[in-house]
């Protein structure tokens, strides 16, 4: 048996797992009709004990619109400087929220509530950033998977309340960490605002979402052409074809269902070779 520890996301799904991928149920998630997507938001609430979960294809995505929800662009975000949120997410709490992040100077990612009181700036002192939001990790990234105290972690949510802070969890080793310390995920609910929590996919489920996106880019581009050439008149075009009353527009307005088909079977062809020379040659 061959073990790689260097990362989770080096994962492989058995036989069993593909099926199931295989045999889900879908629906047009946009109007809340995948089964299978509804199905695990629900039970994942239900577990922490939450108002209502919803599905992000990465944690990063998670995370970030957590902090847009507690904070206004200026804001401040406290966070340990091994977080996840400061290092390792491409600058989009700047980017997206437009906020600002105090680092404290923590233990294997991990901090305590006398840190954060610290942390905050007064309110008092309209120069600094407003104080919005504490985030914690857990387990800790760059802290080499150490796992908090939940005991600290409610006396952060006590300083948080007593301040109008929002308390936010990176979740991405959570089930890790509740194994480890035999807590509940009730327990975590119970203290955080907002809790992201993953469950990573292998490289061949990301080959097949890269694969989706290109497919979609296609059909996407085909019928922006058309919609672009449906409204553009080739007059010089037409000239030099001897024809100065047609219009190419005409053209595409009675053509465009058969352009619009053509682009779309060449798209969805293109996405089932990748994934056959994904599946056969492993290219991601």
């Amino acid at each position: 048996m061959h073990v790689d520890l260097r990362s989770d996301t080096i994962t492989i799904p058995s036989e069993a797992m593909l099926n199931a991928m295989l045999s889900a149920k879908v629906g047009d998630d946009v109007y809340g009709e995948d089964p299978s997507v509804r199905e695990l938001e629900k039970k994942l609430a239900a577990m922490f004990g939450m108002d209502v979960a919803m599905f992000f294809p990465s944690g990063t995505m998670a995370n970030q619109t957590a902090i847009k929800l507690h904070t206004n662009p200026g804001d401040q975000v406290i966070c340990d400087k091994y977080s996840h949120v400061y290092n390792y997410e491409a600058g989009a709490g700047a980017f997206t929220s437009g906020v600002s992040f105090k680092l404290i100077d923590g233990e294997r990612g991990m901090f305590n509530s006398n840190q954060v009181l610290e942390s905050i700036n007064p309110k008092e002192f309209y120069h600094s950033p407003l104080s919005s939001l504490v985030v914690i990790e857990n387990t800790t990234n760059k802290g080499g998977g150490a796992c908090w105290d939940i005991e600290e972690i409610k006396n952060i949510r006590k300083i948080c309340k007593k301040n109008h802070l929002g308390l936010h969890l990176d979740g991405a080793r959570i089930w890790n960490a509740l194994v480890k310390k035999e807590e509940r995920p009730l327990e975590y609910g119970d203290i955080f605002d907002t809790v992201s929590w993953i469950k990573l996919f292998d490289k061949n489920m990301i080959a097949i979402i890269i694969i989706m996106i290109i497919v979609a880019s296609i059909n996407i581009i085909t019928v922006l052409i058309v919609l672009i050439l449906e409204r553009t008149n080739m007059i010089g075009i037409l000239k030099s074809l001897g024809s100065t009353n047609y219009s190419l527009r005409k053209f595409f307005i009675y053509n465009s269902l058969y352009i619009v088909s053509i682009g779309l079977l060449i798209g969805n062809s293109v996405g089932l070779i990748l994934i056959y020379l994904q599946k056969k040659y492993k290219l991601i």
